[in-house]
């Protein structure tokens, strides 16, 4: 069986959740919520994705207090099964990671959060750190930004794999209605569209006319319907990874 490192949100980590029968998941996320033994936490730019593989290729080192920032599972014991601590989990992902076959990659945001010149996640800082959303330290990649960190990201990750970078919703085209357009998830979809154009074995998906096409698979601008789950993963499955 193929293994699969997933990297992203909800949108992504819980739709490939443990690889539903034909996949064998080295990073994702349960449903509801519950954190696998094998997830962290989401991630949401393309340079989260970097500092995270980074970290997990033991090219730079976190601190503790960042990882905290970074990990927002760090404290939160597991629902059922063996009990592993962060670090434990850390070690695994990185023992697995050398050999995986797929990486999938959710780029739907341009803020990069920062503490100390470190990338974290900005509901924790929020939360545990800054305490004032106004403050927290971010800069808002462009498209260049967007588009050359994504040859930065593939470029870390083992030749041969095979690469999928999936996007955001875009209510627009969805919804048929042009109020609902979203500047910068248009430019995210379009710094990834044409990276993948230019490499065209780096594969793109776009959930948007999946959506159009089946408007009960989405819960909301932001979700898929919980109950759906497993058929997004049967079309992400069928057209960008088995293919």
């Amino acid at each position: 069986m193929k293994t699969i490192f997933v990297s992203g949100t909800c949108r992504a980590c819980t739709v490939v959740f443990d690889g539903r029968g034909k996949l064998q998941s080295i990073h994702s996320q349960r449903i509801f919520d519950a954190p696998n033994i094998n997830f962290l936490g989401n991630f949401s730019s393309v340079k989260g994705h970097i500092q995270f593989i980074k970290f997990l290729q033991k090219k730079i080192e976190l601190p503790e207090q960042i990882q905290r920032l970074r990990f927002p599972y760090m404290s939160i014991p597991l629902l059922g099964g063996e009990h592993y601590t962060v670090p434990e989990r850390i070690e695994i992902i990185r023992e697995l990671l050398p050999k995986c076959d797929i990486f999938l990659f959710e780029i739907c945001s341009r803020k990069n959060y920062k503490v100390d010149f470190y990338g974290i996640n900005k509901e924790i800082t929020v939360e545990d750190c800054i305490n004032d959303d106004n403050k927290t330290p971010y800069n808002k990649d462009s498209f260049e930004d967007i588009y050359n960190d994504i040859d930065v990201l593939c470029n870390l990750l083992p030749k041969g794999t095979k690469i999928v970078l999936q996007t955001h919703f875009r209510i627009d085209i969805i919804t048929g209605d042009k109020k609902n357009f979203i500047e910068s998830r248009e430019i995210i979809y379009n710094a990834v569209k044409k990276n993948c154009e230019d490499n065209p074995e780096i594969k793109h998906f776009d959930p948007t006319f999946l959506l159009r096409d089946n408007r009960g698979y989405m819960q909301d601008n932001e979700h898929f319907t919980t109950g759906n789950l497993d058929r997004v993963f049967d079309y992400l499955y069928a057209n960008y990874i088995e293919s």
